[in-house]
């Protein structure tokens, strides 16, 4: 696709997703809206990754492969993200799936509002196998999206859902790899100084969520000294002119809990297939069983556990 054509490049990294890349690159060549092109960077994988991409590329133009030795989404991003040249910058991870009018929507979003800069959207959260468990409220406008970014919150805008004006990215310098952590929260600050932010209020995305993928040890740390450098630089670029909140303390998550959270959430969002998928793994633990019986009354323990056995043959648990 020729530059006048292209209306947005979508870079995406992927390290070792055979898994799920193809579900994910489906997704993008089923869009309502054709004009994009796609950068596919194959970051250091080391199963089949590289071949799902190259088979992908030769059945569609706009795809294009680059392999790529970072080992980090943040240098990967500065080194493509300032060779855009189209209109807008698109973002996606390699296990995520876009729904279909995801480009389509975005882009009449930008166009509607041409003084936001930056904007996402909401999302519908699944877990390694696609099994849906909850979905996202972030805030809409820009006040309430920066106050929560002054917290620390990059996830304010969901990275792999982001929509960019090219012009704004290369005029605060693009994305930055000073950090192992944190180049959304960085990039959206910086962004706020020559423009608005913003979110769809429509979900847009299934963002898959691992159960390894929380941060944790020194990568604790050494995220929680990341957010407040951000910050404090830039309110040093700003001035005076914003008063600052606590940062959001980032705690890790043991696999018990994780389930748990999940068992609850899938719940409260109306899943009721997942939570028992849930409520099986919890069963298959003891300990993690009387963890989460600590939490609600014997009754409605009694009666879940009833639940369950009664739908894993309908659900085949």
């Amino acid at each position: 696709m020729n530059g006048t054509n292209c209306l947005a490049t979508i870079i995406l990294s992927a390290h070792n997703e055979e898994k799920y890349l193809g579900d994910s690159l489906n997704s993008l060549i089923k869009q309502s809206e054709k004009r994009w092109k796609l950068w596919l960077i194959i970051d250091k994988s080391t199963d089949n990754t590289l071949e799902i991409a190259r088979r992908f590329s030769l059945h569609d133009f706009r795809i294009k492969v680059f392999e790529s030795n970072h080992g980090n989404l943040g240098a990967v991003l500065s080194e493509y993200g300032a060779k855009v040249i189209s209109p807008y910058l698109i973002r996606m991870d390699g296990d995520d799936i876009a729904y279909t009018h995801r480009i389509e929507r975005q882009l009449a979003f930008m166009n509607m509002h041409p003084e936001i800069v930056v904007s996402g959207t909401q999302v519908r959260f699944i877990d390694e196998s696609g099994q849906p468990f909850a979905v996202s409220s972030n805030h809409i406008n820009h006040d309430d999206i920066y106050n929560e970014l002054l917290t620390g919150r990059g996830g304010s805008i969901f990275h792999p859902t982001v929509i960019i004006r090219t012009e704004a990215l290369h005029l605060v310098g693009g994305y930055r790899d000073k950090y192992k952590f944190g180049e959304d929260l960085d990039l959206y600050l910086r962004l706020s100084e020559v423009g608005k932010l913003g979110n769809i209020n429509e979900i847009l995305l299934n963002f898959r969520k691992h159960s390894k993928s929380s941060t944790h040890g020194e990568d604790i740390s050494e995220a929680m000294l990341r957010r407040i450098d951000t910050i404090n630089e830039h309110v040093a670029r700003v001035g005076n002119r914003v008063q600052l909140p606590p940062v959001t303390r980032l705690v890790s998550q043991s696999y018990s809990d994780l389930l748990i959270s999940r068992f609850y959430s899938s719940i409260n969002f109306g899943y009721y297939k997942t939570a028992i998928i849930y409520f099986a793994k919890i069963l298959s633990d003891f300990d993690i069983f009387k963890k989460l019986t600590k939490g609600f009354p014997s009754k409605f323990a009694n009666r879940f556990t009833f639940v369950y056995f009664k739908n894993r043959i309908k659900y085949k648990i």
